[in-house]
């Protein structure tokens, strides 16, 4: 190689060095940072002032509206894999035929994992919800490769599919009731 070659291939290395320079450089000139620190009793009573946080329906409210109005469409996602039909085949995982309050692990003529089979408990709406939610964290090593469902919302109608999908559902979760808030008798005058 000639001189021209070598200028060629160092110029190249100074223009990805001084690239990667600017890259890193550039941000701090276009991004402004404006922190302001909050010391004394400001800084305590920003610290100290309570949080609230705001809870969504429970797993049993939304089993519950699911509930009112069972679809197969929810379970979609499943039957590549499963069937929910009253005698009907295990595919890639098993039939969930009667599922709601069976014993992980317990349907005749399906290959469970050892995880699976020795789950114990039954799949009730917190197990099934939990399992639903990310199936290699509620069973590890079970044999469902499926990421699992992000909202409770999907969760809770695949489930009240599931028990509808059964010869005896079992009964709806009970959902506690809220207490109404009290009348105050009008003053009088």
């Amino acid at each position: 190689m000639d001189s021209f070659e070598w200028n060629k291939i160092a110029a190249a290395g100074l223009i990805s060095m001084l690239l990667f320079a600017v890259v890193r450089i550039a941000p701090e000139f276009f991004i402004e940072e404006d922190h302001e620190i909050i010391q004394g009793p400001e800084a305590a009573a920003i610290d100290t002032q309570p949080t609230t946080v705001v809870a969504g329906p429970s797993l049993g409210e939304l089993i519950n509206i699911a509930a009112q109005n069972p679809s197969s469409r929810s379970f979609r996602k499943c039957q590549a894999c499963h069937d929910a039909t009253s005698g009907g085949p295990n595919k890639i995982g098993p039939n969930l035929w009667n599922i709601v309050g069976a014993a992980p692990g317990g349907k005749a003529g399906y290959s469970y994992s050892n995880a699976m089979t020795s789950k114990g408990g039954t799949w009730d709406y917190n197990a099934l919800n939990e399992f639903l939610a990310a199936p290699s964290s509620a069973v590890p090593r079970t044999k469902m490769t499926f990421a699992g469902l992000r909202t409770m919302e999907e969760r809770a109608a695949i489930i009240a599919y599931l028990r509808a999908s059964a010869d005896n559902p079992v009964p709806l979760p009970e959902v506690p009731v809220e207490d109404a808030p009290e009348e105050t008798p009008a003053a009088s005058r």
